[in-house]
């Protein structure tokens, strides 16, 4: 999980910042521009979200919502 800093999208397309692994929770914390929850006007639309080691958004963050995951293969 070192090669975080690879990851810079998710699989609909949409930017990530300041991505990091939480090892004693074992999750992905990071901030996504999501234009469906997301308020321009505020933070430039960037929302918190949160993923499982396995790239799944977290269902508290976007449950059914596929186009949030990341792809984990890039940080290998």
């Amino acid at each position: 999980m070192e090669n975080l800093n690879k990851i810079t999208h998710t699989k609909g397309g949409y930017p990530i910042k300041d991505i990091r692994f939480k090892k004693m929770d074992n999750l992905i914390v990071g901030l996504v521009q999501d234009p469906v929850c997301g308020n321009p006007n505020l933070h430039d639309g960037y929302i918190s979200c949160v993923w499982r080691r396995n790239g799944k958004v977290e269902p508290r963050y976007g449950k059914g919502r596929d186009d949030l995951e990341i792809d984990i293969k890039l940080t290998l």
